[in-house]
């Protein structure tokens, strides 16, 4: 009995802790490049992106559409939850976060601006500092014109 528990407590301080959130709306980057600025009705935008995270109708006609994704990822290490010290020992937390947005403006309900740009950032903390800000590692943001 007594190495049963000991084995359970053993599995679970090597297992770590593992945490994702998403927000907003995945949207198919593939259908953004076949959209065409003077061309593109909010018909159109509407049966190859789904509809928009956010719309706002200006007192004008005019219509900008939103579209977000965001996915975030962190693994924080085993050690960190041994009480009193765990914070302190090596084996922080590591995390990676991805972003798209696409805003899109129609005039007539047809396309007259479209801007994608899509962010990827990784990072690890250090041990004392597991939750809270990774320190970024790499990352990069490609902000494009789309329907060219």
């Amino acid at each position: 009995m007594l190495a049963r528990a000991v084995c359970t407590t053993l599995a679970l301080l090597s297992a770590g802790c593992a945490m994702s959130g998403q927000g907003g709306r995945e949207f198919d980057l593939a259908a953004v490049e076949r959209v065409k600025i003077g061309q593109t009705t909010t018909t159109e935008a509407s049966a190859m992106l789904g509809e928009p995270l956010y719309r706002n109708v200006m007192p004008d006609g005019t219509e900008t559409w939103s579209y977000h994704h965001a996915l975030n990822k962190q693994t924080v290490g085993a050690q960190t939850f041994i009480p009193i010290v765990g914070p302190f020992l090596a084996g922080g937390s590591k995390g990676s976060q991805y972003a798209q947005t696409l805003v899109m403006t129609f005039d007539d309900a047809v396309l007259t601006n479209c801007q994608l740009t899509v962010t990827e950032t990784s990072g690890e903390a250090p041990a004392a500092f597991a939750i809270g800000n990774p320190q970024t590692k790499g990352g990069s943001t490609v902000q494009t014109a789309c329907g060219q």
